[in-house]
């Protein structure tokens, strides 16, 4: 009996991942045509939207402590119920920027609360020396369905010319199966454990560098497709293709590069990546001087 209680919730696990996976790549892959579609803002404007966006990661240790009376599964399906109600507010009541920035806060809000419990409730669902099996498996279901995804938004934005209202809320549908997926799971006995933030001197490097590497991430992944939409003009269908090409990429490249951890080891690699990114941010920077727009 414990064992099918076990598989069932295993398998809506995975449909939150799905749901997680499919609803943010129709959203990301939308969302900065829906920007300057809907608002013409400039570089000035779009950076300052990224605080809004961007502080639900800083403000989730307080709301993560106001909920730490109930189970992960539980905090898990009201993060996907924030995300489908900030979608699909932003998609029907955009009427003015300030408007726009509060739905935007509630769906960053869902999203980020969910991020920590993605691998947590993984855990929880693991057998014992299985957590990489099944952590794996459900990187996998993500990873497919963001090209799903992709593919989603390519197809009707290019073919059946959607409307954002209409993608942001099938992606509002998409998140509440999710919320109803981990909703039905059966609650687990509470983890009477407590944690704490731990900083040790002789971690300041790690803590140094993710600090950059956070930093770097975030201008590239905010201006990036920025650049694409304003400077190129490429429509939605166009960026939801370049999307689909990259989540291709990944699914071929991310077994090459977890074997060539394995071979090399961490530090090489990292200092791999860091070395390979500054030519592709500096052209990537300069590429209106190359290529006309």
């Amino acid at each position: 009996m414990q064992r099918t209680a076990l598989l069932r919730d295993r398998r809506f696990y995975f449909i939150a991942i799905v749901a997680m996976g499919l609803g943010g790549a129709m959203v990301d892959s939308s969302f900065n045509n829906f920007l300057k579609s809907n608002w013409d803002m400039g570089g000035l404007a779009r950076s300052s939207l990224e605080l809004p966006r961007e502080l639900p990661g800083f403000l989730n240790v307080f709301v993560a402590a106001l909920l730490a009376f109930l189970p992960g599964r539980r905090v898990g399906a009201a993060a996907f119920a924030l995300q489908a109600l900030g979608i699909a507010l932003l998609g029907l009541f955009s009427s003015g920027f300030s408007v726009m920035t509060l739905w935007l806060f509630t769906y960053s809000l869902g999203q980020h609360l969910f991020l920590p419990l993605q691998q947590s409730i993984g855990m929880e669902l693991s057998s014992e020396g299985g957590e990489g099996s099944l952590l794996g498996r459900a990187n996998a279901f993500k990873n497919g369905a963001q090209l799903v995804g992709g593919l989603l938004v390519m197809v009707t934005f290019g073919f059946f010319h959607s409307t954002f209202t209409a993608n942001f809320l099938a992606a509002s549908l998409v998140f509440l199966f999710g919320a109803l997926a981990l909703f039905s799971m059966s609650a687990p006995k509470k983890d009477r454990r407590t944690s704490s933030l731990i900083l040790k001197k002789r971690y300041s490097l790690f803590y140094i560098l993710s600090i950059l590497y956070g930093t770097r991430k975030q201008l590239f992944i905010t201006f990036a497709p920025w650049v694409i939409v304003t400077i190129y003009g490429k429509p939605t269908s166009v960026m939801a293709a370049l999307y689909l090409a990259g989540g291709l990429a990944g699914v071929i490249f991310q077994p090459l590069i977890s074997r060539a951890v394995d071979r090399r080891g961490e530090r090489f690699m990292l200092g791999l990546e860091a070395l390979l990114l500054i030519p592709v941010c500096f052209f990537y920077g300069f590429s209106h001087f190359v290529f006309p727009e």
